[in-house]
């Protein structure tokens, strides 16, 4: 299996390992994902009517890494992820045109006194407000009804780009610039993405970060840009863990201002009860575009921000979270892991939508309830099942208004 991932290793990253002891320092790592998930009432929110869904899918992550020379090594990744229970068997050449190489760069170690990768690689955190490229975590997207075109429902995103990365003390910064889209026809349509974030630890319980990223990109003879500037806290109050993010638009888009904005809090205290139970609790408001002569919804860069297990993925209220971010939400949840059942946590969260404006009605509720099964650090389990109801008066609820239910199980091995 090493050889054949090694192997592997070698085509991906071709010439560029002709000077470098073959496969030196080789390790490999990966997880293969399996998701079932049968929905109803999606299309027409009517129980009386046939519109039952069940799709099984899976992804496939191969992580490879290795040395090329002193303070240089290397990283790929290969991801397939087009595959559905039920399309019937696929050829080799099937197969080969379906594995992508998402991540393949250079790590410099302490050069110039800091490090920095080199090529193309995931970016960010998941679920992250602004910015994020990388493996979609749980809950996957249903991606026809999230973006109303075939694709993978365990999608995988990556950048092309330069990140630097410094540390000292109570400091870290880091930087990157990046293209996420090359027209070879017409290069100044490019997108090309900069952004620098800083982070200073306070004390051993508090950081205080700052962020800035833009995009930029030209159609016809006008330039546009997006711009996110932001600033983010996070801390323990006697065991309450609280995070805050305040994010504000800049640049101009097709001959409006970016004038969106948005604010994210969140919460969570633990405590012993029959084992550990945690509970949360979040808040986020992002500007709805409904201010004349500026672009006044909320934007980000690359947003991994999808509340809720259905409203987070399935194209819900015309897919508002990956749109514009343009909602105001609220969550409470608890999970608890008893001491008698250490492999279990089960779980429950309530979360509420609605317009980031003044209206006379809200988008729905939701209830979302999970089980994970922890059978050792290689293999677990999840079973899921998520409600969410639209508002009698939403513009989106129909006149029937029965609950959209989805009920699921993931399966992650790692290896």
């Amino acid at each position: 299996m090493k050889k054949v991932i090694g192997m592997l290793a070698v085509l991906a990253f071709g010439s560029s390992m002709a000077s470098a002891e073959l496969l030196k320092n080789f390790k490999y790592d990966g997880k293969l994902e399996v998701n079932a998930s049968d929905t109803s009432n999606r299309d027409d929110h009517a129980t009386a009517h046939n519109d039952k869904t069940s799709d099984i899918h899976t992804r496939l992550q191969l992580n490879m890494g290795f040395d090329m020379a002193k303070d240089v090594d290397a990283v790929i990744s290969i991801v397939k992820n087009d595959r559905s229970y039920g399309e019937g068997s696929q050829s080799a050449d099937d197969i080969s045109n379906e594995i992508y190489v998402e991540q393949a760069y250079v790590n410099l170690s302490n050069v110039l006194g800091f490090d920095h990768k080199v090529g193309r690689q995931y970016y960010g955190e998941a679920g992250d407000l602004v910015i994020y490229f990388g493996p979609t975590d749980f809950p996957y997207y249903d991606y026809s009804r999230a973006f109303g075109d075939n694709g993978p429902a365990m999608p995988v995103t990556a950048i092309d780009a330069y990140t630097g990365w410094y540390t000292n003390g109570k400091w870290d910064v880091h930087g990157l610039v990046g293209k996420t889209y090359n027209d070879v026809d017409y290069p100044d349509r490019d997108v090309d993405v900069t952004g620098v974030v800083v982070n200073y630890a306070i004390s051993k319980d508090w950081t205080l970060g700052g962020y800035y990223y833009d995009s930029k990109w030209t159609v016809g003879e006008s330039d546009h840009s997006t711009s996110v500037m932001g600033v983010k806290a996070k801390g323990n109050l006697g065991g309450l863990m609280v995070n805050g993010e305040l994010a504000k638009n800049g640049g101009t888009s097709f001959g409006d201002k970016n004038t969106g904005q948005a604010i994210k809090l969140n919460a969570a205290y633990g405590f012993n009860l029959f084992g550990k139970l945690n509970l949360t609790g979040e808040y986020y408001n992002g500007s709805a575009n409904n201010v004349s002569g500026e672009n006044h919804g909320f934007k980000g860069i690359n947003t991994d921000y999808r509340p809720g297990i259905l409203f987070g993925t399935s194209g819900l209220a015309e897919g508002y979270v990956w749109s514009f971010l343009q909602f105001t939400d609220y969550n409470v949840g608890a999970n608890w892991n008893p001491s008698k059942v250490k492999q279990l946590t089960v779980g429950a969260k309530y979360y509420h939508f609605s317009p980031s404006y003044s209206a006379d009605y809200y988008y729905g509720n939701e209830f979302d309830f999970t089980a994970d099964w922890k059978h050792s650090d290689a293999i677990s389990l999840k079973a899921y099942l998520a409600y969410f109801r639209y508002c009698a008066d939403s513009p989106f609820a129909g006149s029937v208004n029965d609950a959209v239910r989805m009920l699921g199980m993931a399966a992650t091995v790692k290896f």
